[in-house]
């Protein structure tokens, strides 16, 4: 028997895994999350993907901000909401790894919490400021996750999350 998806008034679903939340755009589960991570034939390669994706969204976030650089318009927060989409997704799959590949792995979300952070600063400036509150916080539990997180060389940055 089919299950029957929950229609919501906005175009994400939310899933909840891991004793935390996310946002994933319409359309993606955390079954083929699983599959793309599964897809890599080393932690290497994942490497590789992880940093491409994070790189590939900063500038799409950096390309829509060149053109509405207050975010006055509704189209431009749709594609910087796409492009911290990408980063969270990367966030998400290095979440779903077993413990010893997220401690090799800590540096990643780290950087992921970085990409979010700079680019939720913008969305602060704008009347957006609310969504840019929910990527911080899904930052923030993401790096509670991680036990290499949470040591004490991190809390600066953690307080600054904060």
């Amino acid at each position: 028997k089919p299950k029957k998806e929950l229609s919501l008034p906005f175009p994400f679903s939310i899933v909840s895994f891991l004793g935390f939340f996310t946002i994933m755009e319409e359309g993606t589960t955390a079954q083929s999350q699983k599959r793309v991570k599964a897809e890599f034939s080393s932690p290497r390669e994942f490497v590789k993907y992880a940093q491409t994706e994070f790189d590939q969204a900063k500038t799409q976030f950096h390309k829509f901000l060149a053109r509405d650089a207050k975010i006055l318009r509704q189209d431009t927060f749709n594609g910087l909401q796409i492009a911290l989409n990408r980063i969270k997704d990367v966030m998400v799959l290095l979440n779903q790894g077993t413990e010893d590949e997220r401690e090799n792995q800590y540096w990643l979300l780290y950087n992921g919490s970085i990409h979010l952070y700079d680019c939720c600063q913008y969305l602060r400036k704008s009347t957006y400021g609310r969504q840019a509150a929910q990527y911080i916080a899904f930052s923030m539990m993401c790096l509670d996750d991680n036990i290499v997180l949470t040591t004490t060389r991190y809390l600066k940055w953690k307080i600054k999350l904060y």
